[in-house]
């Protein structure tokens, strides 16, 4: 039963190979040509797909030098802000007591610390407390410096979709004097201290 099952497999792949004729012509169509237009036709077609191909190439390296260069134009800016920070740009927190689903499991993860400014979002590693497994959490700050957001991935857009991510919100005077939150939210909760580095 099994040869049978493979061997009708095979049959239908060499089928579908064998209907599938160059320059979208039907079986009747491709019938009528002599062998020299057949040649003429299949080398048509190989050369339309080659186009295409090199299309393809052309156009995921056009998307791989905008994402590059997005990327660069994105650090500098971040670079600038660190350069030229003022007080309440730049604040340091201390993510403690998280309980993080590691994928797969919840496990404690180790106390971690970060620095971003304004405008900054990046991915920081979180160390399991119980053995070595490692996670990730995407965390930012906006362009006012007030809304800190920490999410379980990378958000596509500048601060991604909140209904994903966890937003902590505080004034220049908040951090300041320290601000302390607790979050819990799906597959995350903890404990995060930030305040104002300068």
């Amino acid at each position: 039963m099994r040869r049978f099952l493979i061997a009708s497999s095979v049959l239908l792949l060499l089928t579908g190979c064998l209907n599938s004729y160059p320059l979208g012509m039907s079986e009747e169509e491709w019938m009528r040509l002599s062998p020299d237009q057949q040649f003429q036709a299949r080398s048509q077609q190989a050369e339309i797909d080659e186009q295409k191909r090199m299309e393809r190439e052309a156009r995921a390296e056009a998307e791989r030098l905008r994402q590059t260069m997005e990327e660069q134009a994105y650090q500098d800016r971040i670079d600038h802000n660190y350069r030229h920070a003022r007080y309440g740009d730049v604040i340091q927190c201390v993510l403690e007591q998280s309980v993080i689903d590691f994928k797969p499991g919840w496990r404690d993860g180790e106390p971690v610390g970060f620095t971003l400014v304004r405008g900054e979002g990046k991915l920081i590693d979180i160390h399991s407390a119980r053995d070595q497994k490692t996670t990730s959490l995407w965390v930012g700050l906006d362009d006012n410096g007030m809304t800190l957001r920490l999410c379980r991935k990378e958000p596509t857009g500048h601060m991604g979709n909140n209904k994903s991510c966890t937003d902590i919100v505080g004034t220049t005077r908040q951090y300041h004097r320290g601000l302390r939150q607790a979050f819990n939210h799906n597959d995350m909760r903890g404990s995060l201290y930030c305040t104002l580095t300068r």
